[in-house]
């Protein structure tokens, strides 16, 4: 084997490029028209979960277009969450 990296799991864990991805809940939209909405994405993924479509934002400053592409939908934000890598998904990368 080989050490790929070293240092204190917080530190692993902390994204490379200083954005924190994040999570938005809405609801009262579908997935096709928050695509429409969006136009280009620029790194948001969209999906369907539970009856709430799902916005995964690459960082905070494009939660501000997830919300605008949301609202101007239609659609009510239920939550915004920020995502936590585990060390199983720092492992995989």
């Amino acid at each position: 084997g080989k050490v790929a990296a070293t240092g204190k799991i917080s530190e692993l864990l902390d994204s490379q490029d200083g954005l924190e991805p994040f999570e938005v809940l809405v609801k009262g939209v579908s997935v096709d028209q928050l695509k429409q909405g969006l136009g280009q994405p620029n790194g948001l993924a969209i999906d369907e979960a539970s009856g709430f479509v799902v916005l995964r934002v690459p960082g905070e400053p494009a939660i501000d277009t997830a919300l605008a592409a949301a609202r101007s939908c239609g659609g009510k934000i239920v939550s915004i969450n920020p995502v936590r890598r585990s060390l199983e998904d720092y492992f995989v990368e």
